[in-house]
């Protein structure tokens, strides 16, 4: 395994080669949590539609309990368009939350990644984003290979679901396709003679 190496870091190692996670995390990544369990538990058909019910729930198993109403809405509506897609599927069979390993040529185990959503029998999968828009492909990429391994496929559709703005944008990567865009950030990070480039994520950066 790469050291500090997971589906989630590869945009700003694609940035830049140097960059190394805070080790706090904010308040913004602890909202962004909140919204994924929410959905998480609504996609297993949990309904949880009041803050109240989460009281009567282990708390720190399920973090929604500080979850604002506008926050609740953004991710009932990402719920829902997901659901719309099971209508193509005869199993209506659904995963979440599936750890996944990106493997290289030696077929040995270089990092992991957590997929949020995937729906198997259509080739599709879906990852929540609670803040801004950024470059993801990275990490879009790795886990598309991860779901092509997973799974047997040669290419699959991955949704970026960006919560707050309630917008999704699509991309069909095939195993080729990703694989490349993947190895070619671990090959900067993996540099000798990396250098630091200024970017857009220097303010998390404890490097």
């Amino acid at each position: 395994m790469i050291p500090g190496a997971r589906a989630s870091i590869l945009p700003q190692w694609n940035a830049c080669s140097c960059f190394e996670n805070k080790p706090e995390a904010g308040e913004a990544a602890h909202r962004g949590t909140m919204q994924h369990t929410y959905c998480e538990w609504r996609l297993k058909g949990k309904d949880i539609p009041a803050a109240e019910a989460a009281a009567n729930v282990d708390a720190k198993q399920l973090q929604v309990d500080a979850i604002t109403l506008e926050e609740m809405e953004n991710c009932e509506w990402a719920v829902q368009e997901i659901w719309s897609q099971m209508e193509f599927s005869k199993t209506k069979k659904i995963e979440t939350e599936r750890e996944a390993f990106y493997y290289g040529e030696s077929f040995d185990p270089l990092f992991s990644g957590h997929l949020d959503v995937i729906l198997p029998e259509i080739g599709r999968i879906y990852d929540f984003k609670s803040g801004r828009v950024y470059e993801y492909a990275p990490q879009m990429a790795a886990y598309a290979s991860m779901t092509c391994q997973v799974l047997g496929l040669k290419e699959v559709c991955v949704t970026t679901v960006y919560l707050k703005t309630r917008k999704k944008f699509d991309h069909i990567y095939t195993a080729h396709e990703a694989n490349a865009i993947v190895d070619g950030v671990l090959a900067k990070r993996l540099a000798p003679d990396r250098k630091p480039a200024k970017c857009d994520y220097c303010r998390w950066c404890a490097a």
